[in-house]
Formats: C-alpha cells, structure tokens, sequence
C-alpha cells in the first residue's frame, strides 16, 4: 500500500473543499417550471443512492428540495459555505442558511422571498452560553479549550433579522431565543426535529436490572458544549455505574487528553469514538442501556438524543436546552451543573425497575409519535407553502 504524506494529504482535502465550495447543482429534477428557488444548504444530498445517516441536515436538505419541486418551483443547490458568485436576482425564493445567504441581501431584486432555516438557538444565545461553558473549564482546570465549544463565527443577523419567515429546528424554549431579540413574532415558526428508524426497541425484553446501571452520551463535536465533561466527573465518583461514551470528536484532542488517565484507568467508563446508528455496536449499546445523559448549553431539536430514545427505549435525562418537549416521560434539568445531573440521575435510580420500564414505554411511544420523520416533512411543507402565499 502506498503511503501518503500529511502534507499531500492535507493538499487533496483542501483541493476537494476548493471544488466543494464552488460546486452548484442547477435543476436538480430536470424541470421547466418557470419559477426559481436556490437552497443554500449541502449539495451532498443531490446524485447519490442513498441518504446518509451521519447527520440529519442531508435529509433536511433533500426534503426542501423534494418540497419546492412539488411546488414547481425549479431547484439549484449550493453549499451553505461556498464562495461561488451567485446572481441572486435568477430567484423567486431563497432557501437556507450560511454566508452565502447572508450575501443575497446586497441583490437589487425586491421581490426575492427569503426564509431562512436555523438549526439551533440564535447565534447571539448560543455563542455567549458556550463562550461562558469554556471560561468556566478554564477557570476551574486552568486550560483553555474553545475548540470543544460551538461558536459560530459567521454572522447570521442579516438572514434571521431580515428574512421573510425563519423556520427553527426546535421547540419554544429554541424559538424564545430568537423572540427576545425582536418584535416581529410572527415571522418565526418552529419545527420539530426528526430521528431516524432503525432499530424497533423490544422493551419487554430488556434487563432492567441490569441495563439501569447503564448510561449513554450520545453526542458528536463541541464535547464542553454538549456536557460531557459534567457527564464524565459525575461517572468518576461512580464506579458501580456504567457510561458509553459514543461521538466524542477524536479532533478534540485537548478535551481528551485532559481527561485521558481517568478514562483509561476507569473501569466502568467506554468510549467508542464514533458510533453509527446502523451498526451492530449501537444496536448492542441500546439494548444493554437504560438511560441517555444530555447535558447539552444549546441545541436545534436534539436529533442525537432522538435517536437513542427512539432506537433505544432509553430514558433522557437532558437541559432545557436541549429543544425537546419530553413531557414527564424523561427528566428535564433546568440548571446545567454536575449537582443538579447528580440529583437528576439518583432521581432516576430511585424508581424500581418496573417503573423504568414503564417510562421507558412512555418516552419510546412518544417520541416516535411525534418526532417522526414524516411530521416533521409534513410541518415544514406547510411553513414553506405559507411563506410563499403571504
């Protein structure tokens, strides 16, 4: 096998990001309507076989084009960073999100309907909460680590403050984020987020009193911003419990070193890097698990702890933050300390195994009712459609 140096390696990424960046897929479905729409999203969704299930924003992407297409309206995808120079005034509507979106506001047209589709709490919310999560880590271990937090550098204010309609990945507590900013309520509409079917969870055959000493963080990158490090002192001081950690970036190498010597000395802590949600491992995770710990500052609709519930049956025990209505089915943690989890988790603990699974019924039914997929297409081809009538 030939070896490839770094430098060559580094060399083929940024040449493929080069491309990436000025890639534009112009009628995607080969109509002649006579109408334009440009989503400012991934082009990654368009000309392959199958959806990938990395990351929900493919789907999310492919469904506004299959939408818009219904509406006849003819479709050209872009990528959500690309630098390409784009003619804005081609379009009736545009679609999504990123620095090019942001670009658009500078066209002459009046006439371009603009809705832009946030994924999360506002940027103004959300980079303060995780800025103040790595001072805090600073402060208490004296090591600076902003790479595990979720900053946002671009801005988006042009595109939330400017567009027509601004359709939000997430619930109230997610749209009350944007709504404190400004007056013009009725221009924010919020969608739930959707997980993705699997594994069909069999409860009834579940150790609960084995798999109640079983807990998951199923998360990805920004490890300081989803909690993990609350998650990880909680499980130190807890032998007798189990955590598996699935997703932690291996990119963030300085949250992991800093934690590395406890985690490989610990015997009741797994971590398995990235986990896909249709291997054997997961399945394997699920089933042996009772709980899902989801400390999360900021989040769009929480599609990761979606799916662990939905695949896994598991109970969540998540912030406030985390843009989820999970009735009293889980447990929701209003102040994001190791204190409030611990009491959060012993709560948890407290209930006999009966009960668990009980609740564990109650949250799998729920979430699956109301998180499904096809709720969430049917919401946003109504929030679409409105948009574009008004």
């Amino acid at each position: 096998m030939v070896k490839i140096s770094p430098k060559i390696k580094k060399y083929i990424l940024s040449l493929r990001q080069y491309f990436i960046n000025k890639k534009i897929i112009r009628n995607v479905y080969k109509r002649t309507f006579g109408k334009r729409v440009l989503i400012i999203y991934l082009t990654s969704p368009f000309g392959v076989k199958r959806i990938n299930l990395r990351h929900s924003n493919v789907l999310e992407c492919a469904s506004a084009a299959e939408i818009f297409n219904d509406l006849e309206y003819q479709v050209d995808v872009v990528n959500y960073n690309s630098k390409r120079k784009i003619n804005f005034e081609n379009y009736e509507v545009i679609y999504g999100m990123g620095t090019l979106f942001e670009e658009s506001f500078y066209s002459t047209k009046s006439k371009i309907k603009r809705i832009f589709y946030a994924t999360g709490c506002n940027p103004i919310f959300s980079n303060i909460a995780t800025t103040l999560k790595v001072r805090s880590f600073y402060t208490d271990n004296h090591i600076l680590i902003p790479e595990s937090s979720r900053i946002l550098k671009e801005s988006q204010h042009f595109q939330i403050l400017l567009s027509d309609a601004v359709i939000i990945l997430g619930n109230n507590y997610v749209k009350n984020t944007y709504l404190r900013h400004d007056f013009q309520v009725n221009r924010y509409q919020n969608l739930n987020a959707f997980y993705f079917d699997v594994i069909i969870p069999e409860v009834n055959k579940k150790n609960f009193s084995k798999a109640r000493t079983n807990f998951v963080w199923f998360g990805s990158s920004g490890a300081l911003h989803k909690g993990l490090d609350i998650v990880l002192e909680f499980f130190f001081i807890h032998p007798e419990l189990t955590l598996h950690i699935c997703g932690l970036n291996a990119e963030e190498s300085n949250f992991y070193n800093f934690y590395k010597y406890r985690i490989e000395t610990s015997n009741n802590i797994f971590n398995y890097g990235f986990v896909d949600i249709q291997s054997d491992l997961f399945k394997e995770i699920m089933e042996k698990s009772c709980f899902a710990l989801f400390p999360t500052i900021s989040e769009g609709g929480a599609v990761a702890l979606l799916n662990v519930i939905a695949n896994g049956a598991l109970i969540p025990i998540y912030s406030e933050a985390t843009g989820v209505d999970l009735k009293d089915y889980g447990c929701e943690v209003k102040t994001i300390t190791l204190e409030a989890f611990t009491m959060a988790i012993n709560s948890m603990l407290a209930l006999d195994d009966e009960n668990l699974k009980k609740k564990s019924v109650l949250i799998l039914n729920h979430v699956r009712k109301i998180y499904s997929y096809e709720n969430y297409k049917i919401k946003l081809r109504y929030l679409i459609s409105k948009v574009l009538v008004e």
